[in-house]
């Protein structure tokens, strides 16, 4: 946005500025993982999540890596498969999270708003994401799966996301919850 460094630059630091936010991610949840006095469920969470941020962190590694020091355009490479593994291993850890225990009348209440919610989310990105996308990659079926899978995973953690939300998380773990959806917004 303000151009620092020279237009020479831009790229560098557009890609370097990513990195430390990534790390700092992957180091909470590392911290998280390493304490002891956590409940199990809890911790084995936080390694999914972990792993998903580490798997983002490496994406953004290559991606700087290819851009800036090769000079390649790096769409599509293999940073897209440690960016596309960020959405399943972040959606493993919230579904693994340790909820309180629903009966069936709010099983039932769960079930109908997340379908509702995964309906509409569908029906947006498919309409203004999925679509567009789809065929402006019309040419070249690898980088149109590739490009397609993005917004595709975006959906998986938004439904991930209201899942352990709808599942009425410890107090603690909503505001974790809250800052994702945040950070999901941004992604999307």
């Amino acid at each position: 946005i303000f151009h620092w460094g020279g237009e020479g630059n831009i790229t560098l630091i557009g890609d370097l500025l990513n990195l430390p936010i990534d790390l700092v991610a992957v180091l909470a949840a590392v911290y998280v993982l390493t304490r002891k006095d956590l409940d199990k469920r809890f911790r084995r969470m936080w390694l999914l999540l972990g792993l998903g941020f580490l798997a983002y962190f490496i994406g953004d590694l290559i991606w700087a890596y290819m851009e800036n020091v090769l000079e390649v355009t790096p769409f599509p490479s293999v940073s897209d498969v440690f960016y596309l593994l960020f959405a399943p291993l972040l959606a493993a850890g919230l579904i693994s999270m340790p909820n309180t225990f629903l009966n069936r009348q709010e099983r039932l209440q769960f079930a109908f708003d997340l379908l509702i919610t995964m309906i509409i989310t569908t029906m947006l990105m498919w309409y203004f994401v999925i679509q567009p996308t789809a065929a402006s990659y019309a040419g070249d079926l690898l980088t149109q799966a590739i490009a397609i899978a993005y917004p595709i995973s975006d959906m998986i953690v938004v439904g991930a996301i209201v899942s352990a939300l709808l599942r009425k998380p410890d107090q603690d773990l909503r505001s974790v919850l809250w800052l994702l959806i945040l950070s999901m917004f941004f992604t999307v």
